[in-house]
């Protein structure tokens, strides 16, 4: 391996890091999926159609705002890189949106007036959610290739992030 090879070998804690990020990334994910439309009809009991609304306006903000972020995180320049202040950003701001998704306002789902407060409130967490899950996701894979010129060490840094997402996969029942 020459001087300038060496230059661009990303470290092992890097790799590290990619891997617990990996994990933490695809646990929100899970508990997400596996609890999140259980939640809201079973125990918050809001209406079906309530849900309903709420997941077709979060699939629509899906596709808008995957390649919007992408867009402007490849437009961003800070001393600290493109890709890092977006993740500083977005890592707390996930737990936070999280949290938010699994606590709404206690009210009684009889009336009228809570199943329009459920939805907004269902609606708000839901893109703020996904918002910051996408940033973590795009800036974390894009952040692979901006670490090292070298296949070989983009690959094994992609590598440790799909471990961790593997890890961050458990089977929630």
């Amino acid at each position: 391996m020459t001087s300038i090879e060496n230059n661009f070998k990303i470290k092992s804690s890097t790799k590290v890091k990619f891997t617990v990020g990996g994990i933490g990334f695809n646990l929100s994910a899970g508990l997400f999926a596996a609890w999140l439309m259980n939640f809201y009809i079973k125990v918050i009991e809001i209406d079906l159609i309530f849900w309903e609304l709420a997941w077709i306006l979060y699939i629509v903000w899906n596709a808008i705002n995957d390649p919007l972020i992408g867009y402007l995180g490849d437009r961003t320049r800070t001393t600290i890189g493109r890709r890092k202040p977006w993740l500083i950003i977005a890592t707390p701001a996930i737990s936070i949106s999280f949290f938010l998704l699994f606590f709404p306002p206690n009210l009684d789902p009889s009336l009228m007036s809570s199943q329009w407060i459920y939805f907004f409130w269902l609606l708000f967490t839901l893109l703020l959610y996904d918002t910051f899950y996408t940033i973590i996701g795009i800036m974390q894979m894009a952040l692979v290739t901006e670490l090292s010129i070298l296949p070989e060490e983009r690959a094994s840094t992609g590598f440790f992030w799909a471990v961790g997402t593997l890890f961050g996969q458990v089977d929630f029942p």
